[in-house]
């Protein structure tokens, strides 16, 4: 047979082998005991690994060489080797077992005087009515407890249970509920709730449409000058000589080739002329184009004989006033958008955000890419700011409600705590500058009929079914006939004892 070896160290007790025996897989185990073996060597420890051993099933040896183990251990009857290899070789039945001490033979018994004056009297022979008295004394009491035991069974073994359907009254309540920010204990009577200030910061990005327009000069307008020579000189015109009016704005062309004008005075040469600025205010009448610009204006006139022609604008889309407010308010109903979804992450899973108290509590910033009047399609704005809302417990709301369902419980009713459901809430009365909110809380509930079970139970013990159905139909604040379920069902009747009659409320639908 294969044995399981466990080498034991100095500091090994009781407890710690105990434990290594509890880890043992083999049939046998063989302790090897250091040279110092105090906690094991004691007969007390020896006995306990002993008896752990044989809890266990195991065959406990062990290798040890101090005299004093060995004679303890053989004495238990556990077999003691001096080294590992005697121990996995020999036997470990022989001569290990102790032998048996014969006992010494037990003294005869001495009777006691009073036990065999009882002996005397019990073998004593009795009278003949004696004899029949005792008989007819067993018949009295065996028929005595067979009818305990039939009383005993129709009081205690029948019972019954009765599922009884309290009469019910839907209860709803509407509360004006005050969320406040600056209270922190709630007033169930009064409405009022404590509240939270959540902010956030968000920003974002948003662009508009622009709606100005604005006239922008797109053409430029020609026309005709005719010089005057006022001297007798010749004189050469090169083109690009610039010619203007000097009434009202001053309006400015340039000839477009060059002329000669020859040396008499008097003498006349046209040049055509083009606008040096385009636009509509470039078209003018005749003779307004009087003055010659350069050192040609010493010895030339000139004069437009006839308007000039062609200048014009055309319309461009610009930002208006107007577009950057609507931008305005487009970004900061974004951002209260954003604001509302990031605020739920700083919530309790209890509380409920008032949407209605939403609002930019700080601007941070607000810079736009064009301003007023500027020639652009589209206008872009970028914000950032702090959003503000209050938050109020839901929890808080559901305890104003259940005090305003409890008001309004009728008398001789209590409410069906899994009835009541979670409040809803209406709309928002009021958002004041402090942060109260005022809202509106409906609350809903079911409230059934007080029913006393002990006094049903005794009213009803002993009647026929039919009878307790309609007792209970006739006293009890029922709303349908009671389910009556008797054990056994041979009975016909609920149980005597109201103790055995089980009555349970049924409060659902």
């Amino acid at each position: 047979m294969v044995e399981q070896i466990i080498q034991l160290e100095p500091e090994d007790d009781y407890h710690s082998i105990r434990d290594r025996l509890d880890w043992v897989r083999a049939k046998r185990v063989l302790l090897v005991l250091p040279s110092s073996s105090e906690p094991v060597g004691e007969r007390l420890a020896l006995v306990l690994v002993q008896r752990h051993a044989s809890r266990l099933q195991l065959e406990l040896g062990l290798v040890c060489t101090d005299p004093g183990i060995v004679a303890e251990a053989r004495d238990l009857g556990i077999p003691v080797f001096p080294t590992i290899e005697i121990g996995q070789n020999r036997s470990w039945r022989w001569p290990w077992r102790p032998a048996r001490q014969p006992k010494p033979p037990a003294p005869p018994p001495v009777p006691d005087p009073g036990d065999l004056r009882e002996t005397y009297r019990r073998n004593r022979p009795r009278p003949t009515w004696q004899r029949w008295v005792a008989r007819l004394g067993g018949i009295v009491v065996f028929v005595f407890t067979l009818a305990s035991l039939l009383v005993s069974a129709i009081y205690l073994i029948p019972g019954a249970t009765v599922v009884l359907h309290p009469d019910t009254q839907v209860l709803t309540v509407t509360s004006v509920v005050v969320a406040d920010p600056a209270v922190e204990t709630a007033d169930y009577k009064a409405g009022i709730v404590p509240a939270r200030i959540i902010r956030v910061q968000v920003a974002w990005r948003g662009a508009a449409a622009t709606t100005g327009n604005v006239d922008v000069p797109d053409a430029y307008a020609t026309g005709v000058v005719l010089f005057i020579n006022q001297q007798a000189a010749p004189a050469t015109i090169p083109a690009g000589t610039v010619v203007r009016t000097t009434a009202g704005t001053t309006v400015r062309f340039r000839t477009t080739q060059a002329v000669e004008m020859p040396a008499v005075v008097g003498a006349t040469v046209e040049a055509p002329v083009v606008a040096l600025d385009p636009g509509a205010w470039s078209n003018v009448g005749p003779n307004l184009i009087n003055q010659l610009e350069g050192a040609l204006a010493l010895q030339l006139q000139v004069r437009n004989l006839s308007p000039t022609e062609g200048g014009g604008v055309r319309q461009v889309k610009s930002v208006t006033q107007a577009d950057m407010d609507r931008l305005r308010n487009q970004v900061a109903q974004q951002l209260l958008q954003l604001g509302k979804a990031e605020i739920p992450n700083w919530m309790t899973p209890s509380e409920f955000l008032a949407e209605e108290t939403l609002l930019l509590y700080v601007v941070q910033r607000a810079d736009y890419n064009r301003y007023v009047g500027e020639q652009a399609d589209s206008v872009e704005l970028e914000m950032s700011a702090l959003v503000q809302g209050v938050v109020v417990d839901g929890n808080e709301g559901f305890g104003v409600a259940y005090t305003q369902l409890a008001a309004a419980t009728p008398q001789g009713y209590h409410l069906i705590p899994e009835s009541i459901g979670a409040p809803r809430r209406g709309e928002v009365i009021q958002v004041d500058d402090e942060g109260r909110v005022t809202f509106l809380l409906q609350g809903r509930a079911r409230a059934a009929a007080n029913i006393n079970q002990v006094t049903i139970a005794q009213s009803i013990s002993g009647l026929p079914v039919a009878q307790a159905e309609a007792w209970i139909l006739r006293e009890v604040p029922v709303d349908r006939a009671p389910a009556i379920r008797v054990w056994p069902s041979q009975f016909g009747r609920l149980p005597y004892l109201p103790t055995r009659i089980t009555t349970r409320i049924d409060t659902a639908g």
